[in-house]
């Protein structure tokens, strides 16, 4: 690998700006000595990015990021030799496979007031890839497969999450509420035939916090997950689940410096396969005694 780039900042009363470009080289080189057969792969890429920060007050701002980066193939994925170590899952290398070329933007939002102890946070992910490195999977009719490398395009993955907290005053609490989301599409190939896997995943969360100093911590949450799995070809493997996970974590303190620390969790999974509907009720207890000033 090889490269070098530049950047150029500024920074205003409100505004932050931060943006240049990198220009990255890179070479692999394998050798077949069993057929002897050389394998080379080089790349140039221009890698642009920026960063602009918008600075709404001293304890409020919004932040944009770009940036591109690659991955290169590996010389496993491109050397055209078969791991045959497992008769009915062959694996095989790509020689003509290129890199992989990403995007990344994230968004970020924060925003606090320490006064009324509030806070908001906001966070969004998007990446996609250009040439992205996929499975490309041949089945016989004996059951055996062959498994290799290609290249292929429309794959990304979105993530975003916003969280809100504020206290109650009267009852020495805290409440914090959000929710993350996650969209993705990714694919392989299966004799031939594309095969796309889109994924779906919604997750809302709540924490009640209550605190007495030298006294009682105790946190309740609450956290929900509900997903969805289509595939293009094999759609009897869809898929749609929701998992719960209820939570309490309390710890006492008592004279002498003497702790109880007890955590509850109770996990219910419904809407998967048989045998994976679980309910899962586990406990951890503890018990500490501090012995430093």
């Amino acid at each position: 690998y090889s490269g070098g780039g530049i950047n150029f900042r500024t920074n205003q009363k409100k505004v932050n700006i931060t943006a240049g470009a990198q220009l990255q080289s890179a070479e692999l080189k394998g050798v077949n000595n069993f057929f002897h057969q050389n394998i080379k792969q080089s790349f140039t890429d221009v890698l642009p990015d920026a960063i602009l920060q918008y600075n709404i007050s001293p304890t409020k701002n919004l932040r944009f990021e770009y940036n591109a980066s690659t991955t290169q193939p590996s010389i496993i994925q491109l050397q055209p030799v078969a791991d045959v170590s497992d008769p009915l899952n062959i694996t095989i290398g790509n020689p003509n496979l290129k890199r992989a070329y990403q995007h990344n933007i994230q968004v970020n939002l924060f925003a606090a007031n320490p006064i009324a102890r509030k806070n908001l946070f906001g966070f969004f992910n998007f990446t996609t890839s250009t040439d992205a490195i996929i499975l490309s999977d041949t089945v016989k009719q004996n059951g055996a497969g062959i498994s290799s490398y290609t290249n292929a395009n429309g794959v990304y993955n979105i993530f975003g999450n916003l969280e809100y907290g504020f206290p109650l005053k009267k009852i020495k609490s805290r409440i914090e509420a959000g929710t993350s989301i996650t969209v993705s599409k990714n694919a392989s190939f299966v004799n031939a035939e594309r095969n796309n896997t889109k994924a779906f995943s919604l997750g809302p969360n709540v924490d009640y916090h209550f605190g007495i100093d030298d006294k009682i911590d105790l946190d309740i949450t609450v956290r929900l997950s509900v997903n969805h799995t289509t595939y293009s070809l094999q759609q009897f493997s869809d898929n749609n689940y929701l998992q719960q996970n209820y939570g309490v974590d309390m710890t006492n303190y008592l004279p002498w410096k003497i702790s109880i620390h007890n955590e509850f969790n109770y996990i219910l999974n419904t809407g998967r396969t048989d045998g994976f509907n679980t309910k899962v009720p586990l406990w951890n207890a503890s018990l500490a005694k501090s012995i430093l000033k």
